[in-house]
């Protein structure tokens, strides 16, 4: 499954804001300019209200901006307004930025939401492998700007004892992570990072 495709969001959750996303082989995110005006739009046909200040709430809380991620973010703060609308007698149809905390908090209290990332580690990888990946990416999910290879190569030394060896088969693991959607490529100072937020917070908090 490829991030952003119709598929993946079906077998997360059906909304009909998720069913808009037209089903493509590949969908790349947005630059900032395409995914406020997604937002907005999809917003408006669901007939709330969606400030500009919070759409850029919902873009900076989503990271990187794959069409799946807004749109997941944006349907769970849907129906956090709506939940806090009836809890408060409220009439007005609009999301606040609080809506979005609370739809993101949603979101990662699931176990469930993201776990056929997990899963796709066991399908496609040997044992080695799968074991050596989630190591990278636990450790990646607790460092704010990210690890280095060297960094990750010391981190998987209970996995492998040989460091050429090692760093070899690191520097294999995060190309195929980058390829898959889980990882950037390194950045000017050599070091990778979750591409989503929310997937870097839900794989930090279920995987001690």
């Amino acid at each position: 499954m490829k991030l952003g495709s119709l598929a993946g969001a079906r077998r997360l959750g059906k909304s009909s804001i998720l069913n808009r996303i037209k089903e493509q082989a590949r969908l790349g995110p947005f630059k900032r300019p395409e995914a406020l005006s997604m937002l907005a739009l999809f917003a408006e046909q669901e007939s709330w209200s969606l400030p500009p200040a919070t759409t850029r709430y919902v873009v900076q809380r989503t990271g990187w901006l794959s069409p799946f991620y807004l749109c997941i973010l944006l349907d769970q703060s849907l129906k956090a307004a709506k939940d806090r609308c009836l809890e408060t007698n409220v009439s007005a149809q609009t999301i606040e930025q609080a809506d979005v905390d609370s739809g993101y908090e949603n979101l990662l209290a699931s176990r469930t939401r993201f776990q056929h990332w997990e899963k796709r580690l066991t399908d496609h990888l040997t044992s080695t492998q799968s074991l050596l990946c989630k190591d990278i990416l636990t450790a990646v999910s607790r460092a704010k700007n990210g690890l280095s290879l060297r960094q990750l190569s010391n981190r998987a030394a209970k996995r492998e004892a040989d460091p050429d060896k090692r760093a070899a088969v690191v520097q294999d693991l995060l190309i195929k992570l980058s390829e898959e959607g889980y990882l950037s490529p390194p950045n000017a100072q050599g070091k990778v990072s979750f591409l989503s937020f929310l997937l870097r917070d839900w794989w930090s908090r279920n995987h001690v």
